[in-house]
């Protein structure tokens, strides 16, 4: 909550979903510039979400970070398998957050 409180603080606007399907349908329902995806959420992994908002043709550019508890479930390997355009460990460090933000949001 405190990267959450910061990002807003930044001049971002968030959304949260509290589980899956409630995330795929504020994406259908919304448009986002960057999403930020728990690896665990209820109902469906965000390897899952991240394909069903890829099969959606305002979903193949989005930037999609992957957020995870636990460091050896993800790699940059796994990332691209799974047209995930970066992921971060948890805690969240937001200087490392907001770093990567710019570099997809800002490109060179």
């Amino acid at each position: 909550m405190v990267v959450i409180k910061k990002l807003r603080n930044s001049g971002f606007d968030i959304d949260i979903a509290g589980n899956s399907p409630d995330g795929i349908d504020m994406f259908v329902d919304n448009d986002y510039d960057l999403i930020l995806m728990d690896i665990m959420m209820p109902e469906v992994d965000g390897f899952e979400v991240t394909r069903l908002i890829r099969a959606l043709d305002k979903g193949k550019d989005l930037p999609i970070i992957v957020i995870t508890a636990d460091a050896y479930e993800i790699n940059d390997e796994i990332c691209k398998k799974n047209d995930i355009n970066a992921f971060l460990v948890k805690p969240i460090d937001y200087n490392a957050l907001s770093d990567l933000i710019n570099k997809l949001m800002i490109p060179d």
